[in-house]
């Protein structure tokens, strides 16, 4: 944002063709591996287990937002959700997670109660239906 306030800034086209619309408004949107962040996202809406494992392994987002290695994998089992959105909010800057980091965390420990709570409920129905 601070970039388009430039005087003499132009945004650059990743693409030389013509029918391409992707601005470059950002430094880091024409370099590659960048481009990854929906598919992160959607993955993490159907399986945060392996999202949070793929984190892990490819980057030092879980290292800098844990001090040990037992939390993460704890968290890893039990609230996936809550402790995938708590690395993503964690900003070492600053510290911590900020305001609307917390309520991330907090929607992801709700998401987390929810799959316990539906799978419960979808394993007692299974039962009294066998």
């Amino acid at each position: 944002m601070i970039n388009t306030l430039r005087e003499g800034y132009s945004p650059k086209l990743i693409c030389e063709d013509p029918e391409c619309l992707v601005d470059r408004l950002t430094p880091w949107a024409g370099e590659k591996g960048r481009r990854m962040g929906c598919l992160l996202a959607l993955l993490a809406g159907f399986a945060p287990r392996v999202a949070l494992a793929l984190v892990w392994i490819f980057t030092n987002w879980v290292d800098r937002a844990f001090n040990g290695f037992l939390i993460p994998l704890l968290g890893l089992i039990v609230f996936p959700y809550a402790t995938l959105f708590y690395v993503l909010a964690y900003s070492p800057v600053s510290g911590g997670v900020g305001g609307w980091g917390w309520i991330f965390v907090v929607l992801g420990f709700v998401f987390d109660i929810g799959h316990w709570v539906g799978g419960g409920v979808t394993g007692r129905r299974r039962y009294a239906s066998a």
